[in-house]
């Protein structure tokens, strides 16, 4: 291999790294979040997907005008991470009760 292979493979890899470093931290600041999220809303009417679905619409909304306005725009891996805070938010333990009123 010559340096160039090399440095690229080394790019890849820390790509691959901090992705998956970024999606299990916001995972668990998710899952972390639905416990707060859940105590301190209780009984104020407030539902916690609502505020889920706000968040994760003004991220993406953003971030599609960003790219509408710069063509060099690449996803941040903070996206990822927020993406994945929200599937943690959303998360039930198997077993686990859910506070979502149907």
């Amino acid at each position: 291999m010559d340096t160039v292979e090399t440095v690229k493979t080394v790019q890849i890899i820390t790509y691959i790294t901090l992705s998956v470093i970024s999606t299990v931290f916001g995972f668990v600041l998710g899952y972390i979040a639905r416990g707060v999220i859940d105590k301190t809303t209780q009984g104020s009417g407030v539902s916690p997907n609502v505020i889920a679905m706000s968040v994760v619409l003004f991220v993406f909304t953003i971030s599609v005008i960003v790219d509408i306005i710069n063509p060099n725009y690449e996803t941040p891996l903070a996206l990822y991470a927020l993406m994945s805070l929200i599937i943690g938010y959303f998360f039930k333990p198997i077993g686990g009760q859910s506070n979502d009123k149907k």
